[in-house]
């Protein structure tokens, strides 16, 4: 199972979704795809780029922002994308994704 905790300073996602094979998992791959796109957009966007830090192993993201003025809506404004992402991924195979 995947787990995902958000909260005003923090994403992890941990785990591997069990779904299919490794590298034929649908399941991981989405949660991936979303997870991917938030690191990008924070590395993108320059005003982001210095107010977060990351660290990925295999089956583990965390990603750590810090909050500063004028940055927090920026974050919560990609974050809520990211966990509306989850959470649709999570409504379609709740066995396999939890969301927090």
């Amino acid at each position: 199972m995947i787990e995902i905790t958000m909260t005003d300073t923090e994403v992890r996602v941990k785990g591997h979704a069990g779904y299919a094979e490794r590298g034929t998992d649908v399941v991981c791959a989405g949660v991936s795809a979303i997870s991917q796109a938030l690191l990008n957009w924070c590395a993108y966007h320059k005003e982001m780029a210095d107010k977060f830090k990351y660290t990925a192993e295999d089956g583990e993201l965390r990603l750590l922002f810090a909050p500063v003025v004028g940055a927090k809506r920026l974050w919560a404004a990609v974050t809520d994308m990211a966990y509306l992402g989850y959470k649709a991924i999570e409504a379609e195979y709740p066995q396999y994704v939890s969301v927090k």
